[in-house]
């Protein structure tokens, strides 16, 4: 049909649809009510990780609660533990047990957030039912944060101060006591 029609045709066929672009523009300018709220999800802070500065920003879906948002800046005021993690990694699936037990004897002064990278939300939820693992986790779908963390490996542990200074870093999988003895040096705590 487009191959038969001439140069005028074609020309009038942009016109009416250039049009249609711009009715529509001032359509939804001039409607009224309030615009929708919308949420910003993923990286919010470009900055590079480096240890000694505060952690690079981010807000992303619950695992639990797709409607949740969580943003790592909304949990200063307690240390945390961001964990990347996924599925199919086997030292996860060791570690998440210990972090689990931590989270419980720390659960007044540190929060542990868990990092699910690229995994369906059914996937990054089956690890964290299989492991018992009741912290909080989020999903970061397209991998944005992880990238901007320099995540060489999984699992990968960044344990922030309570202002979300990054106080220590790395790949690898962390025992409960390895992590316990961490915590009370970032906490100041001699327990």
């Amino acid at each position: 049909m487009f191959g038969s029609m001439s140069s005028w045709g074609l020309t009038i066929l942009g016109a009416l649809a250039f049009s249609g672009v711009i009715g529509l523009a001032v359509f939804r300018a001039d409607r009224s009510g309030p615009e929708p709220l919308t949420v910003t999800v993923g990286l919010l802070d470009q900055r590079q990780l480096t240890e000694g500065d505060i952690a690079p920003n981010f807000a992303l879906v619950s695992v639990r609660d797709e409607g949740k948002i969580i943003r790592l800046s909304d949990l200063r005021g307690k240390a945390v533990v961001v964990n990347f993690y996924a599925s199919w990694c086997g030292p996860c699936r060791q570690e998440l047990p210990d972090f689990e037990i931590v989270s419980h004897e720390f659960s007044d002064r540190v929060v542990i957030l868990a990092v699910n990278v690229q995994e369906s939300p059914a996937s990054a939820l089956g690890i964290l039912r299989d492991t018992g693992a009741t912290f909080p986790a989020v999903l970061d779908t397209n991998g944005e944060v992880a990238r901007r963390y320099g995540i060489r490996g999984m699992p990968s542990t960044y344990l922030l101060d309570a202002s979300g200074i990054v106080r220590k870093s790395g790949p690898g999988a962390i025992d409960a006591e390895r992590l316990r003895t961490e915590l009370r040096a970032i906490l100041g705590d001699s327990r």
